[in-house]
């Protein structure tokens, strides 16, 4: 009987952790090993990603600090129910973050750092 009220018990818990959990149209796939991956989401879900996105490919950001987030596609991010601005998707085969970098300012927005090209 007191494994049958732990298991009900353990089941409420993960179905009430999995109910907060808030759906992203991003996944981070290496941390870099920073303290505060959370103020990295709070970030990615505040900002608006969607002109990095591509209509049936996954994206991946690389920030200065070696955190790599891999944006959904917006058909995925659509069919979470999700909105996406469908005006600024890259709707070429054109990679738009090649050789691109981010980093987390500490206001808690998203720079794309800029890299001088030589003439």
């Amino acid at each position: 009987m007191n494994k049958l009220i732990s298991m009900s018990v353990l089941c409420v818990f993960v179905i009430i952790l999995y109910a907060q959990s808030p759906i992203s149209g991003f996944v981070i796939i290496n941390d870099g090993a920073v303290n505060n991956i959370s103020a990295y989401e709070n970030a990615l879900n505040r900002n608006n990603l969607d002109k990095y996105r591509h209509i049936d490919q996954r994206a991946v950001m690389i920030f200065k600090s070696g955190v790599e987030v891999e944006l959904l596609s917006a058909t995925e991010v659509l069919e979470l129910g999700l909105s996406v601005d469908m005006n600024v998707v890259n709707q070429s085969d054109e990679d738009r973050m090649k050789n691109k970098e981010f980093d987390l300012h500490s206001s808690g927005r998203i720079l794309e750092l800029v890299t001088p090209q030589a003439k």
